[in-house]
């Protein structure tokens, strides 16, 4: 049976009905590859024409800046958990965002250990305002009172630990930044296609990694001259 029908052709030399629809494939493959399709973009100075869109370069730059603007907020505020003022900012009274060196970042390219990214080489310790990157958030909530009470419930927390168990957490708000995370990642999909070179495939788009990952592909982010 799978003789007949899965391979290109039967033993008896006759055509297999998987033959004829890896012919008629091939046939429609050679048509597209060879058919100019219709001219749907057109230019008008610095303006481009779309169907019934149209924006200018300085149109676009300006939705680019907007939306790196927006995701800088979003960031800071609901995974940072830093205060923010009316114009974006980080509030002068409250935490401090921490601040990159980034002509001091270096990156070992060659480096295939499992889990490795440029964070993870030593060198850069001195490339950031904070003593370890990776534990500040959890610092902070260790710290700092009011981010404690967002996302541990403290009454449960007492209970639990008299009777010898560990910390209660607020299960709506440790959901709510998992939400956060996740409409992070949807914002900067755009930008990262938009501005960093050549735009990916989609495929390409969300598969980079920014670490060496356990099957053997190296990271697809890389720190080069700062």
């Amino acid at each position: 049976m799978a003789n007949r029908f899965m391979t290109l052709m039967e033993y008896n030399g006759k055509p297999t009905p998987m033959d004829s629809i890896l012919r008629l494939r091939a046939f429609g493959f050679k048509i597209r590859f060879t058919t100019n399709a219709e001219g749907v973009i057109d230019w008008v100075g610095d303006t481009l024409l779309y169907g019934n869109i149209q924006f200018s370069m300085p149109q676009l730059r300006s939705m680019i800046h907007g939306m790196i603007a927006s995701a800088r907020q979003h960031i800071l505020a609901n995974l940072m958990l830093l205060q923010i003022d009316r114009e974006g900012s980080v509030a002068r009274d409250a935490t401090a965002c921490p601040t990159i060196d980034w002509g001091k970042l270096v990156d070992n390219a060659a480096e295939q250990q499992v889990g490795w990214s440029f964070m993870e080489d030593p060198r850069n310790k001195n490339a950031t305002s904070v003593v370890d990157p990776k534990q500040w958030l959890a610092q902070r909530l260790q710290n700092e009172k009011a981010i404690r009470n967002q996302f541990i419930n403290v009454e449960a927390t007492r209970a639990a630990l008299a009777r010898g168990g560990g910390v209660v957490w607020a299960e709506n708000r440790v959901q709510a930044y998992g939400q956060a995370m996740k409409g992070a990642r949807q914002e900067l999909a755009p930008l990262v296609h938009m501005t960093g070179g050549g735009p990916p495939r989609g495929s390409e788009l969300v598969t980079v990694t920014y670490k060496n990952s356990a099957n053997g592909d190296s990271r697809g982010t890389n720190i080069e001259d700062g």
